[in-house]
């Protein structure tokens, strides 16, 4: 399986990052990885303006990062709309499998999103497993540990 690295943009390495087969990253904007970074497979990341990922962040396969709509929406009066909006993900988050994350996203630390997740706000908590749509807090005073073998 392929991977694809398009970047006319800045990708920014804190540290060591795992990159698995089959990941797109399509880079206009400012990509920034943290320490321990790791994607398991066949993520793509879409990023325009800013995606901004802590230290210790877990992706699962599947998931979808985009910072931006691809299309540029107008109102009546022929106004823009549908401004580009970075994602900030925290330290220690694990994103589970087929997780879509949008524009506007800015998550806490220490945080597990369940899988199959969307997620296009801010989301107040920390030490939480978060999922659904839309997103709701599922448990409270969490923590979680990379299992060194799984990815």
């Amino acid at each position: 399986m392929r991977a694809v690295w398009h970047v006319t943009g800045t990708v920014y390495f804190k540290g060591s990052a795992h990159i698995g087969n089959g990941t797109k990253l399509q880079v206009k904007g400012n990509l920034i990885l943290g320490k321990n970074f790791a994607i398991s497979a066949n993520t793509k990341i879409c990023c325009v303006k800013k995606i901004q990922f802590g230290d210790n962040v877990l992706i699962g396969y599947d998931c979808l990062f985009v910072d931006c709509d691809a299309h540029k929406i107008f109102n009546f009066k022929k106004e823009y709309i549908n401004d580009n909006e970075e994602i900030i993900i925290g330290d220690r988050v694990w994103i589970c499998t087929r997780c879509t994350i949008l524009k506007g996203t800015n998550i806490g630390n220490d945080i597990v999103i369940a899988a199959n997740s969307c997620i296009f706000k801010k989301i107040e908590a920390n030490n939480a497993i978060i999922g659904g749509y839309p997103v709701k807090v599922l448990r409270k005073n969490i923590t979680w540990q990379v299992m060194e073998d799984t990815i």
